[in-house]
This record gives C-alpha cells, structure tokens and sequence, in this order.
C-alpha cells in the first residue's frame, strides 16, 4: 500500500509518500504512476524560488517540505493541488493499493 500524505501548514507543505502499491509481482502500474507523480511534483517545486526546500529520497519513499515565498505561493499551490488531484485519481481507481490523506 502507497500512503500519501499532505499537509498544508500556513502555506508550507509537508508532504510524505511511502510504500509500495503492490498492484502487481511484476510490472506494476500503481506504483509507477505514484512515481510518476512523486517525480513530477519534486522536479516542479525544485524550478520554483522558496523560502525553504527539503527533499529526501530513500528506498522509494518521498519526503518533501517546502515553504514558498509570497511571490510564490499561488504557484507552489497549484502545482501540490494538482498532483495531489492525480493521486486522487490513484486512490480512487485503485483504493487497495493507495491511500490520499490530503
């Protein structure tokens, strides 16, 4: 299972995403799509000016913080809603392989 977590505080972002989907022994869908968007998320606030980023990889868990700038904010915003929309997407799809608290 692939639990996806997301936590606005005061416009910083917390955002953790562990484990594996399990969807599949071999090729697995679920868990390249969470990739997917895992990388897509943490290159797009990487090109983005912030008052504070932290990333941190290990063993397939995501971990990332990111606190924007006020010049900023709407398009950090943006980027986190519409990936965690993607995940969304995920967890409905596949709700034994990934779980969204956002």
């Amino acid at each position: 299972m692939t639990n996806v977590s997301c936590v606005n505080d005061r416009g910083a972002y917390q955002i953790d995403i562990e484990g594996h989907a399990n969807y599949n022994d071999g090729p697995d869908i679920v868990c390249s799509s969470v990739s997917t968007l895992s990388f897509t998320l943490m290159c797009a606030i990487e090109n983005q000016e912030a008052d504070a980023k932290n990333y941190n990889y290990d063993n397939g868990d995501v971990h990332i913080h990111v606190k924007p700038t006020k010049e900023n904010q709407g398009t950090i915003d943006t980027i986190v809603e519409t990936i965690m929309l993607g995940f969304a997407m995920l967890e409905e799809k596949y709700p034994d392989n990934v779980t969204l608290q956002w």
